[in-house]
């Protein structure tokens, strides 16, 4: 008898793992000192289903103290494996410390949270205007090649 040979193929959908090494770091406005915008990174999941890889990411913050995890920005997903994230966007409150942890998602669901193992606080303004000011005094050894270019300047005719 003349059978009808098939062969199918069967994926198991499941839901991938977590992100890999994430990141959390205030990056700050080289002129002004100020911080601007928190930067989150991270690596993709080591292992991805062949059947349901990863489609995007989603960032959450939450300041240490409080139970709750906000998404970032506004419950939009991540296509990039990087964001960056104004301070003002975020609402960031001067010295509260913020953590920030990273989901992976496909069609399957989502995975288990990684964490940034930094935390990120905003100085207070006093505390900026101080390092601002600290920048701008020369080191001792500037001070004494300044003195030595003034005695070399007086010495020539």
């Amino acid at each position: 008898a003349g059978g009808v040979l098939t062969r199918a193929r069967f994926c198991l959908l499941a839901a991938p793992e977590a992100p890999r090494e994430v990141r959390a770091e205030l990056m700050v406005d080289k002129e002004t000192q100020k911080p601007e915008e928190v930067l989150i990174t991270w690596e993709a999941p080591e292992e991805t289903a062949k059947c349901g890889p990863v489609e995007s990411y989603a960032v959450f913050v939450k300041a240490q103290a409080e139970e709750a995890w906000s998404v970032v920005p506004s419950g939009e997903d991540v296509k990039e494996r990087r964001i960056s994230l104004g301070v003002e966007e975020l609402d960031l409150q001067k010295q509260k410390q913020y953590e920030f942890q990273v989901i992976a998602k496909n069609t399957a669901g989502a995975s288990q949270p990684t964490k940034a193992p930094q935390t990120i606080v905003l100085p207070s303004t006093e505390e900026v205007q101080e390092e601002a000011v600290e920048e701008l005094k020369p080191t001792v050894s500037e001070e004494v090649k300044l003195g030595m270019e003034e005695e070399k300047q007086v010495a020539m005719p």
